[in-house]
């Protein structure tokens, strides 16, 4: 982190504040603790007592003095016995370092005990974002996303292997040896690898074909046919450094229809034309404009029966680090400017029902000149 200033920030441990945690000291638990983050002074956490010397293990070696401490140690004496425990300990702690003025909470943060420690006197100031430094990644950082992505293209290329390897079968659909492939057999199969490089898979591996794929949140099931869309997309986390990594592709096992071929264009011509655009200073909005008006400019048409479901319906794309979804992103609110360090996805995708979908996303990281890849892979859409 750096010799980075800023002022006192209190977190609260919660689902939330799990990673917050984990970047500022890069312990990976979250339940019952308390951290007061000092900036260049360091750090006070307090854990549970079985979590003491787990804590001091992974928070050993970082850039700054953090201090753990086992929750029973700490003493709540002499606070108001109306205020919850948590609050106490809060108080407890800013105490120890003596910090006064305005403090800064996530917006995450209990809103109970927030209102406790108001009560007591304390001035908190709630911020979007407690670390916006998260947003420009370390050469660390990007190291450990690059690896992970490395993991997806394996397992992309397995679930690739398994389509091409199908035979087209009674009614359009795909068997290998005489059994079914279906959305949760290739999704097991991507998950096996996932899991077999020490790396986790979100339940939601998304394997969605056909009807499935014209909406890009379903994880898809049921037999895969031939000509219909397959969309995969693969979002592992490493099981040690807690980081993501994020890749979608689409596949089709045989002929392709006309209209589904100019879709997988268009995408493709999109995210060419936004991965172009890409360097420091350039507004995420911006490459969320040029993707929609290339999709525009092609003139996608369908036939009249077919639903339509808002063709490009979804954000360009969003940064990837200890979050799956973390800044930078596309906003209504502001115009966040990217940055050398920021890992990113670039995911256009079309939407049709009658068709169904098309996604093409690659995790890149922001360079001074412009871009990179951290793991490449072809586009092709046909596995025959």
């Amino acid at each position: 982190m750096g010799s980075r200033k800023y002022g006192a920030i209190l977190i609260i441990g919660n689902q939330s504040a799990a990673n917050d945690i984990r970047y500022a000291t890069g312990y990976s638990s979250y339940e019952h603790v308390c951290l007061l983050d000092l900036g260049t002074r360091g750090c006070l956490m307090s854990v549970p007592d079985m979590e003491v010397n787990r804590a001091r293990r992974q928070c050993h070696g970082r850039k700054r003095e953090i201090e753990v401490v086992a929750g029973s140690q700490v003493s709540l004496e002499g606070y108001p016995p109306r205020l919850s425990r948590a609050a106490r300990l809060c108080l407890a702690l800013l105490k120890v370092r003596r910090v006064r003025g305005v403090i800064t909470i996530p917006a995450y943060f209990p809103v109970g005990i927030a209102d406790e420690l108001r009560s007591a006197g304390l001035d908190l100031s709630v911020a979007a974002e407690v670390y916006p430094q998260r947003a420009v990644k370390t050469a660390e950082e990007i190291a450990h996303i690059a690896r992970v992505q490395k993991v997806a293209v394996t397992a992309m290329r397995q679930a690739r292997r398994l389509l091409a390897k199908a035979e087209c079968g009674r009614g359009g659909i795909l068997k290998i040896g005489g059994r079914t492939l279906d959305s949760d057999w290739l999704r097991m199969e991507i998950e096996k690898v996932i899991l077999e490089n020490d790396c986790l898979p979100l339940e939601g591996t998304i394997v969605a074909a056909g009807e499935d794929a014209a909406d890009p949140h379903e994880a898809g099931s049921g037999p895969i046919k031939s000509g219909e869309p397959v969309v995969i997309d693969i979002f592992p986390r490493c099981r040690r450094s807690g980081y993501w990594g994020d890749l979608t592709r689409t596949y089709v096992k045989g002929p392709c229809s006309p209209e589904l071929l100019k879709m997988y264009a268009d995408v493709v011509a999109a995210q060419r034309a936004v991965l172009n655009a890409v360097r420091p200073k350039v507004s995420f909005n911006h490459l969320q404009r040029i993707a929609g008006e290339v999709i525009r400019s092609r003139k996608m048409k369908v036939r009249p029966r077919l639903r339509h479901r808002g063709r490009f319906i979804h954000g360009i794309g969003h940064g990837v680090g200890l979050d799956i979804h973390e800044a930078p992103v596309p906003s209504m609110e502001k115009s966040m400017r990217l940055a050398a360090g920021n890992v990113i996805t670039v995911e256009p995708g079309l939407y049709y029902g009658g068709v169904g979908g098309v996604r093409v996303e690659d995790t890149i990281v922001v360079t001074e000149q412009g871009w990179r890849p951290l793991c490449r892979l072809g586009r092709k859409l046909g596995v025959d």
